[in-house]
């Protein structure tokens, strides 16, 4: 189990959420692509996918962290994701002053999953791989994805 939160470090968690884009080539194969969901925040005005703070109970459960927040943040609920049990990545940075350890699990949107953002979103896109890579800023985010996208295609 991971353990909570400590008085220098804040736990947040979330799901690199992916849909399954096939589409034809010029030469009439089926190309698969995933297509992963970001965010744009509001206030920071950053892209990145769904995920938040661990709540009081959650701190030794923060696969149940992320469900929470991808709901919370998207609409998009726990029985409309596959989760990939074997992917899980982890990445630490200071924010506000403050020491920050976020989990991201990997998980597979249904097709008929519809995101509905909250509040704390002005927007949200589903983009490709080259895509992240121009609208993620941090690095240790993107090498997440890139991670991600090297377990899906396996």
């Amino acid at each position: 189990m991971i353990k909570g939160n400590t008085e220098s470090t804040t736990l947040a968690a979330g799901i690199i959420l992916f849909k399954n884009n096939v589409f034809k080539s010029e030469s009439g194969v089926d190309i698969f692509e995933p297509n992963f969901l970001l965010l744009k925040c509001s206030k920071k005005f950053h892209w990145s996918p769904p995920k938040g703070i661990s709540e009081h109970g959650e701190e030794s459960d923060l696969l149940r962290t992320a469900f929470r927040e991808t709901f919370e943040e998207t609409g998009i609920d726990q029985k409309q994701i596959k989760l990939y049990d074997d992917f899980i990545r982890e990445i630490h940075y200071e924010a506000w002053n403050k020491q920050k350890t976020v989990f991201y699990y990997l998980g597979e949107c249904s097709s008929d999953a519809k995101v509905e953002i909250s509040n704390e979103h002005s927007e949200y896109r589903w983009v490709n791989i080259n895509q992240v890579r121009q609208l993620v800023e941090f690095e240790s985010l993107i090498q997440i994805f890139d991670d991600a996208l090297r377990r899906i295609m396996k």
